[in-house]
């Protein structure tokens, strides 16, 4: 998708989703089911979340809301809900097929924000902010949405940002940009945490899971940012330089759908993973 009119944000502000998965019987409100979310800017300086089908086009909004956290949506893998936080505190569930918006009711004690959805698309994973920390340092949660019930799942008590699942629900991975770190949990009960191999000289933000246990991020170091792609224990396969990459990337077809920054200005691509080059999505 080109840069245009309603785009118009600051570094690291515009994220994009895509989830994998089978198109849905039946219609999204206004449209067919969508294929990607993110966050974009109106003239009136709200943060609104916005729908997108195939290679973006049937590009639609879908809410309007002053209380968007920009950096956060994200759509289900069925492709009927959008998760999204706000700056009040709270997540929002928003239903592609009615436009209807509920407020889960989260017990965590600290500002939730960051959701990611499990493989199944019955639990949410979140980043439970602590109070008197970073601005985006916390704890993960796990919400299950039939139960309405939540648990943390990680120990460490300084996560920061998007955490990210791996396809068959055992892997967690989980950043702290402010020590140059990462971490995978194990999600499986009575399982052996994984090890992860890592260069601190690459400070790491958002990263997802790819088919076969391998993890794609988005990295920086004194030169700019990169796109690192590593194996299930964090060792590093290959990089490619992507000047203005930022939050988080996305699987898409057969390489990561990614945001890039140029001027101020958020678009966004897609990047090839064996030649590294990019095109507008």
């Amino acid at each position: 998708m080109r840069r245009t009119g309603f785009i118009a944000v600051g570094l690291g502000a515009l994220v994009c989703t895509v989830v994998p998965g089978e198109l849905l019987c039946g219609a999204a409100l206004g449209g067919p089911p969508p294929r990607a979310v993110f966050a974009g800017q109106s003239q009136g300086g709200t943060w609104d979340i916005w729908l997108a089908g195939e290679d973006g086009r049937a590009i639609r909004p879908a809410l309007r809301t002053a209380d968007q956290d920009e950096r956060t949506p994200v759509l289900s893998p069925n492709r009927k809900f959008v998760a999204f936080s706000t700056s009040r505190g709270q997540i929002g569930l928003y239903n592609t097929y009615d436009g209807v918006t509920r407020t889960l009711q989260l017990a965590s004690a600290g500002r939730p924000a960051w959701p990611a959805w499990s493989p199944d698309g019955e639990s949410l994973y979140y980043v439970d902010v602590l109070m008197g920390k970073g601005p985006d340092e916390g704890r993960v949660w796990r919400y299950d949405l039939r139960g309405g019930k939540g648990e943390p799942v990680a120990d460490e008590p300084e996560v920061e940002g998007w955490p990210a699942v791996s396809p068959d629900g055992v892997l967690l991975f989980t950043t702290w940009t402010q020590s140059q770190t990462c971490h995978l949990s194990t999600l499986k009960p009575g399982s052996a945490q994984p090890r992860l191999a890592w260069d601190r000289s690459l400070t790491l933000s958002g990263a997802t899971h790819l088919p076969g246990g391998r993890i794609a991020a988005i990295g920086s170091d004194q030169q700019g940012q990169k796109v690192v792609l590593l194996t299930a224990d964090g060792k590093l396969l290959r990089e490619h330089r992507v000047p203005g990459a930022s939050g988080r990337p996305v699987a898409y077809r057969e390489g990561l759908l990614l945001t890039r920054i140029d001027g101020g200005t958020a678009s966004l691509h897609v990047l090839d993973m064996t030649s590294g080059k990019t095109r507008p999505w």
